[in-house]
């Protein structure tokens, strides 16, 4: 097996992982939506875990495109499929680069969701805090025979109890 069959080896192995780090981000979006924090906490371990085999797949990688293209100072999976032209692995690689495009792109899709949910979370979570702590801004309510009055704020929580 040479240089180039192995890199292409290694491009599948990455996109078997992003497709697993995809699934991951996916579980976390569900599990945020549901508001069920001990899964949040599990699939952020599961994400924490794919990285880390995503990193030691990236840095074989870049080992082996710098072997394939030496004297190149950006080496490139466009550079080498233009090395290769239509011998194998080129179209091959060209199509894994492509996918793992899509797949990053996707990624940084549902992580950019999954902030926003993260966020949405954090401020329903203040707003129950605030409540709870200070209670809530004066406002007017209505008596029995419909008078208009004012509400007095009072935190639901009494500190000095």
């Amino acid at each position: 097996m040479n240089g180039a069959d192995q890199f292409a080896r290694t491009l599948q192995a990455l996109v078997r992982l992003y497709e697993l780090l995809l699934a991951c981000c996916e579980k976390k979006r569900d599990a945020l939506v549901a508001y069920d924090t001990a899964a949040v906490a599990r699939c952020a371990e599961e994400e924490e875990a794919v990285i880390s085999r995503i990193r030691q797949a990236d840095d074989l990688r870049r080992e082996q495109i710098a072997l394939l293209l030496p004297g190149e100072k950006q080496p490139t999976v466009t550079r080498l499929t233009e090395s290769l032209g239509e011998q194998p692995p080129g179209p091959a690689l060209a199509g894994l680069r492509e996918h793992l495009r899509k797949l990053g792109m996707e990624v940084a899709r549902v992580n950019r969701l999954n902030t926003q949910l993260c966020g949405q979370a954090l401020a329903h979570l203040n707003g129950f805090l605030h409540t709870l702590a200070a209670g809530s801004p004066e406002q007017g309510t209505y008596d029995r025979r419909g008078v208009a009055r004012t509400f007095a704020a009072r935190p639901l929580v009494n500190q000095s109890a």
